[in-house]
């Protein structure tokens, strides 16, 4: 049976409910116009993000880790090889993959090559390709999970495309 206090409390759920959604209906709105300025701004290279022409380095507690690109470059649909090298002593790749980070195209996992030592630092190497996406300016991360003698660190780089 529907009594009054009952009904009261339908209506005061149904009111916040709806204000609720109205709100966030208005804060997602905010983001999209943020993003959309940014979009047309362009993202631009700053020190987060990695210029692959040159080697990018990502420092840590217990060494520090240059990844560079063969080709100098990264092309979508084409292959491309990576190479990691550090001053770390009895590290290796854990795991690794490559995920967008302006745009959903799901995770390309790499396989870097065992360890081996070249001119007094150790180095890694990978193959990989990444896909083509309708935005003209990708921004995309590598995660890696990396363990140096037997403790686990995250290392990672964020690099952009452009097609």
């Amino acid at each position: 049976m529907l009594t009054k206090s009952r009904l009261i409390q339908l209506v005061s759920m149904l009111s916040l409910l709806i204000g609720l959604f109205i709100w966030r209906t208005i804060d997602l709105s905010e983001i999209e116009t943020d993003k959309s300025k940014a979009d047309e701004q362009g993202l631009e290279l700053d020190e987060t993000i990695c210029d692959l022409s040159q080697p990018c380095v990502f420092n840590s507690i217990l060494g520090n880790f240059v990844l560079s690109v063969d080709e100098g470059k990264i092309v979508p649909e084409h292959w491309y090889n990576l190479t990691l090298k550090s001053n770390a002593k009895n590290w290796q790749v854990m795991s690794a993959k490559i995920v967008g980070k302006t745009m959903f195209m799901g995770q390309i996992p790499i396989k870097f090559s065992p360890i081996t030592k070249k001119g007094g630092e150790l180095q890694s190497h990978a193959k990989s390709m990444i896909g083509v996406c309708t935005e003209d300016r990708m921004l995309w991360r590598l995660k890696m999970i990396i363990e140096i003698e037997g403790k686990a660190i995250d290392v990672h780089y964020d690099f952009l495309i452009v097609k």
